[in-house]
């Protein structure tokens, strides 16, 4: 990017402009905000390291919760599962056999609750007890189950004495993720068992292509999962997105605890948590952060691990917020371990004021705590391409709250291997910073960017002294000719907060080379006449310098100006005209102002006005209107273009006649004959003959009546159009739909718009408001009385809630 004055600019923005080696527990590339920050962390007293001790805990139960809030828990034998959660007491959802205890158990989504039962022989059985009620199509959830009946909800999966013996289990996918720890051996319970429509039912001789309903689950090996040789298993954890966290003990006393990370068939390597060497419980918290427990510790420590592992050596740090842990009043809780499932934030055992079983959330405390300084190199050197260059100015655009602030170091030099190894360095002042004597301090600038009609990086406007851009000139403070030389220039950057806030950096922009006033418009008199003589001499700067210096104020507030008129031609770029432009913009291509819509729709339709315009007043110039201003909706199938001519299924059976038709919009694709078939569309009724004799009987002597009877069908059918809209649309957007169609369509044509919200029968009838949305099936419903209809996609069923007595 070049400028009025032909100043050029070098910017650093992304993560990989930044040397962050050796800097992730204290400072991170945020990728949501897609800025530089500080990372929220802090130090740690000792944390307990009997690990003996949390294997007791992490062999107790967990708890479980499900979608509504209830939850299940084993009683003090470890035998009995009870539920609650809708009224104080609990109630018994299943009992295991005398001889065996629960080892684990999660809910499903779905509604399946999966339980481990192990016996004193140590041989597992895995349960799945179905919590929407008893099958009604007489079939097992387990493939291998045989014997359950149809009255039962309970499915069983034993093991083999010799086999694996799984001791974990995490819902995932449509089933669940079982470990043996002592094995290290993964298994997968797959495939859909429940449905939430009644089975069609056929005689018995109706050949059928497959199984009615869904499938029973069976268990399949893992293989491909392996954990790391000579590592203990302790703890497992799983998130909706579909990870699955392995908590591990390493065989050396003195390491750390580590996690590995499973998705989809891949596993990260171990990621080793900093000072944590004995957790008993792992639990999910919010992308890449997993939440730990230890033994009498009062709070959860929370650990960023991402995935995959950049290295096979990767250390987690512990956040630098906290989540305390209330376990309530009473005796400590027996089942110490987190909830298991994917209901979201984690929750962990505690009780109430009457010692009664409750779950309760993981919450931080609003109480973040970040490094007082942080310094962070830039990955390479910047190259201006030319030598002795003169620094011009830096520019930052960042967010500094109070009581935070940026130093930016800026070394140059002509030889790159002297200023990678010896760099002296000069201070830039951001924000807060204790004041130096001399240093020069950046200003607020009131704008996004000092890039010409540029929204900046930043996603909110810029904020009086605390947000935006922050703009100062390039110099050696403490010298006596400051000006900064050098073909390569070195940057380093100290960020700088009290320990509760943190400056984030969306970018540094330099510009080179600098546009002299002095030595353009002034005499030679006025000019440094030997610029080397002092070049390193510390002392107050000499005249001739300071006269360039100011100079440059003027220079800082005159380049803006001439930056902008030069790019004037950007107010009529839809992609580069300001919001409040756009609508001044629009008005030159006939954008009704009034639709409000939003600015990218807005930048669109603009964008692509001459491409509409060519097209106007045709089926595909309506659909590229409808597609720039409502969020491509007809790309999307949510709204379908419908000229009812098409309707004409009485031309089924008329030899002779060409109905073939490019880009079909009932069955989106191009048919060579759209209604060469016989099939139910053939009408030999008393009230269609005439129409076939009037219109396809040309060598037959046709009446008054017959006549009349072609005008009234092609009156009915030609010079109209059906505009199907998805049910769901909102009222707004349904009317959005019926202004463009008013506007687009050639005043001959008739239109309707008409809510539709069936799926499309390929092959079959496409009857209005019926089978004519194309989309997905939409996901089935709770229904609810005065709002669901009867055979659409809402039902009557039970809720699978860990308490039955949780209604719908």
């Amino acid at each position: 990017m070049i400028d009025a004055n032909r100043h050029q600019c070098r910017t650093l923005a992304g993560a990989g402009q930044f040397d962050l080696r050796g800097l992730t527990d204290r400072v991170t590339w945020d990728k949501r905000c897609r800025v530089l920050r500080m990372r929220s962390t802090r130090k740690l007293t000792a944390l307990p390291q009997d690990r003996a001790r949390a294997r007791t805990h992490a062999d107790q139960p967990p708890a479980t919760m499900d979608a509504y809030g209830t939850w299940a828990h084993v009683d003090a034998t470890q035998r009995v599962i009870l539920g609650g959660g809708v009224f104080p007491d609990a109630v018994a959802i299943f009992t295991l056999p005398a001889d065996q205890k629960v080892a684990d158990m999660c809910m499903h989504p779905q509604g399946m609750l999966y339980a481990i039962g192990k016996n004193s022989l140590d041989v597992a059985t895995l349960y799945l007890i179905n919590m929407r009620g008893a099958r009604e199509d007489g079939k097992t959830a387990y493939r291998e189950d045989a014997t359950t009946a149809q009255a039962t909800r309970v499915a069983e999966a034993p093991f083999a004495p010799d086999g694996p013996q799984p001791d974990r289990v995490v819902a995932m996918g449509d089933g669940a993720l079982l470990l043996d720890r002592e094995r290290q051996v993964f298994l997968q319970v797959v495939d859909r068992p429940l449905r939430e429509q009644p089975t069609a039912k056929y005689p018995p001789a109706t050949p059928r292509p497959c199984a009615d309903g869904p499938r029973p689950q069976t268990l399949i090996p893992r293989p491909d999962l392996v954990l790391p040789a000579g590592y203990t298993a302790v703890d497992m954890a799983a998130n909706p997105q579909g990870e699955a966290a392995v908590l591990l003990y390493p065989p050396e006393a003195d390491k750390p605890a580590a996690v590995v990370l499973m998705l989809e068939g891949r596993i990260s390597a171990p990621v080793f948590l900093h000072e944590a060497p004995a957790p008993f419980s792992i639990g999910w918290v919010r992308e890449n952060e997993w939440a730990l427990l230890f033994d009498g510790l009062k709070e959860a420590l929370v650990y960023a691990i991402p995935f995959p592992a950049p290295t096979e050596t990767t250390s987690a740090t512990v956040s630098g917020r906290r989540y305390p842990l209330n376990r309530g009043h009473g005796d400590p809780v027996a089942n110490p371990r987190f909830c298991n499932g994917l209901s979201r934030p984690v929750h962990y055992p505690s009780t109430d004021s009457q010692g009664r079983f409750l779950l309760r959330p993981l919450h931080p405390l609003s109480f973040p705590s970040y490094p007082s300084r942080v310094t962070v190199p830039a990955a390479d050197l910047i190259d201006s391409g030319a030598p002795n260059t003169v620094w011009h100015r830096l520019f930052l655009e960042a967010r500094l709250p109070k009581g935070s602030g940026v130093i930016v170091h800026l070394a140059a030099d002509e030889d790159r291997e002297i200023l990678e190894n010896h760099p002296q360095w000069f201070a830039h002042h951001f924000g807060t910073v204790p004041p130096q004597p001399d240093v020069p301090r950046a200003t607020w600038l009131d704008a996004a960017s000092e890039v010409p009609f540029f929204q900046g990086l930043l996603p909110e406007k810029p904020k009086d002294g605390t947000s935006g851009v922050f703009g100062v000139l390039v110099q050696r403070a403490g010298r006596v000719h400051r000006s900064l030389k050098g073909r390569y220039l070195k940057v380093s950057l100290t960020l700088m907060g009290g320990g509760q806030t943190t400056p984030e950096i969306a970018a540094l922009r330099v510009y080179l080379p600098r546009f002299s006033y002095l030595d353009r418009y002034l005499p030679e008199l006025y000019r440094e006449s030997d610029p080397r003589r002092d070049a390193v001499d510390e002392g107050a700067a000499n005249g001739s310098d300071f006269l360039q210096r100011f100079l440059c104020l003027f220079e800082g507030l005159l380049t803006p100006i001439e930056d902008r008129v030069a790019a004037a031609y950007m107010l009529t770029n839809p992609r580069s005209a300001p919001a409040e432009a756009l609508d001044w913009l629009g008005r030159w291509v006939s954008l009704d102002v009034e639709m409000d819509l939003p600015e990218a729709r807005k930048r669109l339709f603009i964008r692509h006005a001459t491409d509409l315009y060519r097209k106007r007043g045709t089926l595909k110039g309506l659909a590229l209107a409808l597609d720039l201003l409502s969020d491509r909706m007809v790309e999307r199938g949510e709204i379908v273009l419908l000229e009812d001519f098409r309707l004409r299924r009485t031309f089924a059976t008329i030899l002779g006649r060409d109905f073939s038709v490019e880009e079909d919009p009932l069955l989106m694709t191009t048919i060579p004959n759209a209604n060469a078939y016989v099939g139910d569309t053939m009408i030999l009724g008393d009230a269609a003959q005439r129409e076939f004799l009037a219109l396809y009987g040309a060598e037959m002597p046709a009446d008054t009546a017959d006549a009349a009877a072609v005008e009234r069908f092609y009156a009915r059918l030609s010079n109209r159009l059906t505009v199907l809209v998805h049910r769901q649309s909102d009222p707004h957007t349904v009317g959005l739909i019926h202004r463009i169609v008013a506007r687009e369509v050639p005043a001959h044509i008739a239109f309707r718009v008409v809510p539709a919200g069936r799926a499309l029968l390929v092959g079959l009838h496409a009857l209005l408001g019926e089978d004519t949305y194309l989309q997905k099936t939409p996901a089935g419903g709770t229904a609810r009385v005065g709002h669901s209809r009867l055979g659409r996609n809402d039902f009557i069923d039970k809720l699978p809630a860990l308490d039955h007595r949780l209604e719908p």
